[in-house]
């Protein structure tokens, strides 16, 4: 759990049927990854799911938030994001489903997939990526159905400085630090996350269904109530 005197964003847990509701919200890869995209495949794969957490209270509270007129955006950056994590899971599908699938690596047989292998297998199965990377184009085009896509405001290098000034203090990846970053530069300030990390910036407020993050919060105080 992120330590308590890291925390810096006020925390909104979500699970809570009286979670006040944003008028409008930035929501994180994870979280567009976990309402867009169908797992049945990688289940019946044998791919490991979103916690059960992740799968019951995110899709409760969109469709709560659409309900409410809450107006959902994400970054082009996010979307991009998405779109890598969807196709690792269906190469790794394809490699696991395959029942002459290669070794991963050949000096050590018998290794599982990690992302590490994506390469690996982009590269063998080249012949069905076009096909792949079209079924990932239709999914992309139905998420970016459910949210607006904020403009590019600042490609420079004063927005470079802007990432950094958030990215040092934190306990964020750098690009989490990009992805608050863009937010803020467009004056977005509700954060829908499932990183925990992110309730280390300052000035955003995260909604998040993370126990580790919302556990942080209130022992900082920094839990809305």
């Amino acid at each position: 759990m992120i330590p308590a005197r890291m925390v810096k964003a006020s925390v909104v847990d979500l699970r809570a049927g009286s979670a006040p509701l944003p008028k409008r919200g930035i929501v994180d890869a994870n979280v567009l990854y976990i309402v867009g995209y169908d797992f049945t495949s990688s289940v019946t794969a044998g791919l490991r799911s979103p916690s059960p957490y992740q799968i019951r209270f995110y899709p409760i509270w969109w469709k709560k938030a659409v309900q409410g007129g809450v107006a959902l955006c994400t970054t082009a950056g996010a979307l991009a994001e998405v779109a890598h994590i969807i196709e690792r899971t269906e190469l790794e599908i394809l490699w696991r489903t395959d029942p002459r699938r290669p070794e991963l690596d050949p000096d050590m047989p018998g290794q599982d997939f990690t992302p590490k292998y994506i390469k690996t297998v982009r590269y063998h199965y080249y012949s069905q990526l076009q096909a792949l990377r079209e079924s990932v184009e239709t999914t992309l085009q139905s998420i970016r159905k459910l949210v607006d896509v904020i403009p590019q405001v600042g490609q420079d290098a004063s927005a470079l400085d802007q990432t950094l000034v958030q990215w040092i203090p934190s306990a964020a990846d750098f690009g989490d630090a990009a992805f608050v970053a863009s937010a803020q530069r467009t004056g977005m300030r509700h954060v829908i996350s499932d990183d925990a990390d992110l309730i280390s910036f300052e000035g955003i407020t995260v909604y998040t269904a993370n126990r580790s993050a919302i556990n942080a919060a209130a022992l900082a105080g920094k839990l809305a109530t």
